[in-house]
């Protein structure tokens, strides 16, 4: 029995995403300076290589030949006349040098051999190469050091090549083959269909295609070093571990975003001299398991740590105190997700008879779908109630106690700076945390994230951020970044420790979908890089390649993709107690739903995911035609109407503050005056006459008929109605108001509390 192998892609593979990636990387080499070479040759070298090949291929065959050789590239290439002697010698020297430091062994099919030479079996290498036997010698003892006592044929050196059939026959011919033959490649029709033909027993192993993230990322930049190496790993990583599905994303998708940014942020913490990185839950699970293979691996003396930390079990102990700012919490609470009393008081940490404690009576009949503006009402009201705010004081007090031992357990006071980590985030948790932090510790405070969700305020601590930019569909990088165990609820003492309380229901889906083998495929990059990228370590972040790889991800449909994190249980608001799915598909009912029935309404009320622009991208091609549709049918509807905003459930004119029959002049076209204006326009109880505001000419272009104010001056009214919720804003209108001349009697303004009050006597 006779064994063949194919050498390239079966036993042994490259560094770079492509073969054509070697010279890329000799490029980067030449640029730097070498041989004094024309500056024609050292810039365009990868074309030019590339060129050249295809050239001798044409031309430059000897007679009789079926391959081109090493010699004939390069004397394609010096057509043009740029080269000497010494140059030509010098390049094929550069190349294979290149080559041999970015060969990287198959353990499969490697294993297999030495098992099959240890047993005494006979085998043979073929392959279609330019470069001679020699030198492929050289490439192979990478892999197999007694490589040179196996016979190795080449087409460069015997003028046949597998492709043809040739080789085949060549070979049978020479070894004398008169019994079963078993050759073993990865070319499709050179090593499984030809050889067939031929009657012999072919076994084509799995050739590792470009995933189609992967693709994307080297389209346009095949002349990159730092791409080809960073594809390379991908695929090597896929290849050497045969890995297949979610373990494909770990490697790919996972490696490019989430890899980079812990090799980003540990040389920027050796760089700063830190020794401690805090690893926050559940996000920072993944990031320090990767973390501490490089760690290990690189020799970086960083010590790593586990915090069990969470929204929830921070932001309220942190929050509560004299100086905290209620209205505040809503505009880092993701507003848009808050549909009812419920979703409100999970913020608070609180139950929902205790919220309602503290808000007028009417709201304890029922539960109420909350528009946006409903929202705002119930923050301003309660931003209002000092007994509001002791409340939550009080509440929190044992927590903060709680989770200040715990930091203070934990966290190394001794060390000049408390380093965390995390993902994503407006870094409003992070200052709760940091707020604590300061009863017992008096040192620097500090932050890696991914990427920062807000940079409107100074922040109270040293926040670094890895991607500036406001990246589309911005949260997509944290269903990467998930641990098996639940949301950090709280602590608990026990004995004379501290212990988080985690909460259950997610392990069970994370494992369901496959989230184990992402785990296990983003390790593996590690491993992969680690072992074989050791000197790309130190490169600087290519940042086009984050961005490539962040636009392929959330706006492509790659359905093996969004298979796979769509399922991902994740919840925007992290305490509403329910495994919502990341981006679920999205039936045609439901597209009606959100796009045609409820347009106006909180996207809350219609889908039950956390990222809708995620769940639009897994539509097939009927759905996103019935999409088209719905959306065509709204923008009609809105046209026929002109009612685009959110009904209220709560905004309503008290007949009190407002009497039935009065002509009203309304200020302002933000969404307390849009609801306002619904609610006028399906009322006979009072008269509109005119509705105004500063940015009146936006209000037009989106359809509705909204003045200046001046147009007051020449307007018949009983009053003006300020349509403001901020009492400040209201003061400031007021006071333009009666600038004008107009009477401040005639200056009506409805309170939060006046409108809560109102829907309580409906």
């Amino acid at each position: 029995m006779l064994y063949s192998y194919d050498i390239f892609d079966t036993i042994l593979t490259r560094r770079t995403a492509t073969p054509h990636g070697i010279f890329a990387l000799m490029q980067k080499r030449l640029q730097a300076g070498h041989g004094g070479l024309p500056e024609e040759i050292a810039s365009g070298f990868y074309e030019l290589r590339i060129q050249g090949e295809r050239l001798a291929r044409y031309f430059l065959r000897e007679k009789g030949s079926e391959e081109v050789t090493i010699d004939q590239i390069y004397r394609a290439i010096n057509s043009t006349g740029l080269l000497c002697d010494q140059d030509i010698t010098m390049l094929k020297q550069i190349e294979y040098e290149t080559e041999l430091e970015n060969i990287v062994p198959i353990p499969a099919v490697t294993e297999e051999v030495l098992h099959r030479i240890k047993n005494g079996e006979h085998v043979i290498f073929i392959s279609d190469m330019y470069w001679d036997e020699e030198h492929i010698y050289g490439m192979l003892e990478k892999a197999l050091p007694n490589c040179r006592q196996i016979k190795l044929y080449v087409s460069c050196d015997t003028g046949k090549t597998k492709r043809t059939g040739n080789m085949f026959s060549f070979v049978r011919d020479m070894e004398e083959v008169h019994g079963d033959w078993i050759h073993t490649g990865d070319d499709e029709n050179a090593d499984y269909f030809i050889p067939m033909k031929m009657g012999i027993q072919a076994r084509r192993v799995y050739k590792e295609k470009l995933l189609p993230i992967e693709q994307s990322i080297l389209k346009g930049g095949g002349d990159d070093p730092s791409i080809q190496l960073l594809v390379g790993l991908s695929k090597n990583t896929r290849l050497l571990y045969g890995l297949q599905g979610p373990g494909e994303i770990g490697a790919s998708l996972g490696g490019f975003l989430v890899g980079s940014y812990v090799v980003w942020l540990l040389h920027d913490a050796k760089r700063r001299g830190i020794k401690t990185l805090y690893f926050i839950a559940r996000d920072g699970y993944v990031l320090k398991e990767i973390a501490d293979i490089f760690i290990d691996r690189f020799g970086l003396g960083i010590s790593t740590k586990y915090i069990y930390g969470s929204r929830k079990a921070w932001r309220m102990p942190g929050f509560a105190s004299e100086d905290m700012d209620v209205f505040e919490l809503l505009n880092v609470s993701v507003p848009e997700f808050i549909s009812d009393l419920s979703a409100i008081a999970d913020i608070f940490g609180i139950s929902l008879p205790e919220l309602r404690r503290f808000l007028p009576n009417g709201l304890g009949r029922g539960e109420i779908r909350l528009s946006r503006i409903d929202v705002d009402i119930i923050f301003y009201c309660l931003a209002q109630s000092e007994d509001f705010k002791e409340y939550l004081i009080e509440m929190n007090r044992e927590k903060r106690r709680m989770v200040c031992d715990y930091l203070k357990q934990e966290i190394e006071t001794k060390e000049e700076q408390v380093v965390f980590v995390e993902v994503g985030g407006t870094g409003y948790t992070q200052n709760c945390a940091e707020k604590l932090l300061r009863e017992f510790y008096s040192g620097k405070v500090m932050t890696y994230y991914f990427q920062l969700y807000s940079l409107n305020k100074e922040e109270k601590q040293l926040f670094l951020n890895f991607i500036p930019d406001g990246h589309y569909i911005k949260d997509a990088i944290e269903p990467l970044c998930r641990a098996l165990h639940g949301q950090t609820c709280g602590y608990i003492r026990k004995g004379d420790l501290i212990e988080p309380l985690t909460e259950d229901g997610e392990e069970q889906y994370l494992e369901s979908c496959g989230y184990l083998n992402y785990i296990e495929g983003l390790r593996h990059y590690a491993e992969c890089y680690a072992r074989f990228y050791e000197n790309i370590f130190t490169h600087p972040t290519n940042r086009k390649v984050i961005r490539k790889c962040w636009d392929y991800y959330t706006r492509s449909r790659d359905k093996t993709l969004w298979d796979f994190i769509g399922e991902i249980p994740f919840s925007v608001l992290g305490n509403d107690g329910r495994c919502k799915k990341y981006a679920p598909r999205l039936g045609k009912e439901e597209i009606r739903k959100i796009f045609l029935t409820h347009r106006n309404e909180p996207v809350a009320w219609s889908y039950d995911g956390s990222s809708l622009n995620a769940s639009l991208l897994r539509l097939d091609e009927e759905e996103r035609a019935y999409l088209a549709e719905c959306r065509k049918k709204a923008d009609l509807a809105e046209r026929d109407s002109h009612r685009g905003g959110q009904e209220s459930a709560i905004v309503r004119i008290p007949a009190k503050k407002v009497r039935k029959g009065s002509r009203i002049a309304l200020y302002g076209a933000g969404s307390v005056g849009k609801a306002l204006w619904i609610q006028l326009n399906g009322n006979t109880d009072w008269e509109l006459e005119i509705w105004v505001d500063r940015q009146h000419a936006v209000y037009e272009k989106e359809g509705y008929p909204v003045k200046a104010p001046e147009a007051l001056l020449n307007t018949r009214y009983d009053c003006i109605l300020i349509a403001v919720l901020d009492i400040k804003v209201k003061e400031g209108i007021k006071k333009g108001l009666i600038q004008m001349g107009i009477a401040e009697e005639r200056i009506q303004w409805i309170s939060p509390r006046e409108y809560l009050e109102e829907y309580e006597n409906v």
